[in-house]
């Protein structure tokens, strides 16, 4: 069972700011106790971070489907380096907006004889 990041970081504040013992926050919290131990081997900065919902705003989704409006020929990475965004965020913004990749992935074999 996949846990929360609140859990998580609650379960590790109760035990490190709080000075609970693991036991006591594994029998309040119905966490095994060694799942608890785990977060604290790792450390609280590795746990998952709160996660952000996308940046889906008309105005970037216009700026990018503008730009390769004007320069059709140019990939990701080339996209990137010029509008200051992820490439992955250029691609999703172009999918929403209907625009598809323009070079297939798919390599042809060459039959044998």
């Amino acid at each position: 069972m996949a846990y929360s990041g609140d859990i998580k970081t609650l379960a590790l504040t109760k035990i490190l700011d709080e000075k609970l013992k693991v036991s006591m926050v594994s029998r309040v919290l119905k966490i095994n106790r060694r799942t608890i131990e785990y977060w604290l081997k790792i450390g609280a900065n590795k746990l998952p971070k709160k996660i952000r919902p996308k940046d889906i705003s008309a105005e970037k989704t216009q700026k990018i489907v503008e730009f390769v409006s004007q320069n059709p020929g140019l990939y990701l990475k080339e996209m990137e380096e010029k509008l200051g965004f992820s490439d992955t965020n250029i691609a999703y913004h172009l999918k929403k907006a209907g625009y598809r990749p323009k070079k297939s992935q798919i390599i042809p074999r060459k039959r044998r004889n």
